[in-house]
């Protein structure tokens, strides 16, 4: 259902977004003896990552839909392919190394 579908996305949008705030605020410093990044640049992190996984997500679909497919392999048939595991990570992967480029976060 698209509404499922567009909370699913909300939610998981807010909770990479807390998850970043909370290892960049509170864990990196505490594990790592780092300086605390900024509240706004720690969620800007995990929303830019969130994002990317779910644009990697879609874009995966909309391969599958375009190939005529239900699953991008045979293998792990039930979860859409071997694809459909790694799909957000394809995108989120560079978007995290471009912001490590920027030293969005800090730490030079």
């Amino acid at each position: 259902s698209p509404n499922k579908s567009l909370e699913g996305a909300a939610f998981g949008l807010a909770a990479g977004s807390l998850a970043s705030w909370l290892y960049f605020g509170l864990i990196a410093p505490a594990c790592f003896q780092i300086e605390p990044v900024t509240i706004l640049r720690s969620l800007g992190y995990g929303l830019a990552l969130s994002v990317a996984g779910v644009a990697g997500d879609l874009l995966e679909s909309l391969f599958k839909r375009d190939a005529g497919e239900k699953d991008s392999s045979r293998w792990l048939p039930g979860l859409g392919g071997i694809l459909d595991t790694v799909d957000s990570i394809l995108l989120a992967i560079p978007v995290a190394y471009l912001l490590c480029v920027l030293n969005w976060t800090g730490g030079g």
